[in-house]
């Protein structure tokens, strides 16, 4: 099990430096968690829109 409030402090101290709108560690882990999730669960057909989350590919 990964310790959660390491990962938080480290995540606070260095999320300030990223050049986009800092996320808290948690809406951070919400966000990985809903383009990762479906793809750990199998083979993806769908396609990743930024700002809208997971829509069918095309083609």
């Amino acid at each position: 099990m990964p310790d959660w409030d390491a990962w938080r402090t480290g995540f606070d101290k260095t999320s300030t430096a990223a050049p986009a709108e800092p996320l808290s560690f948690d809406d951070a882990i919400q966000l990985v968690k809903k383009f990762l999730d479906p793809v750990l669960a199998g083979p993806v057909t769908d396609r990743w829109v930024p700002g809208k989350g997971w829509s069918p590919a095309l083609g």
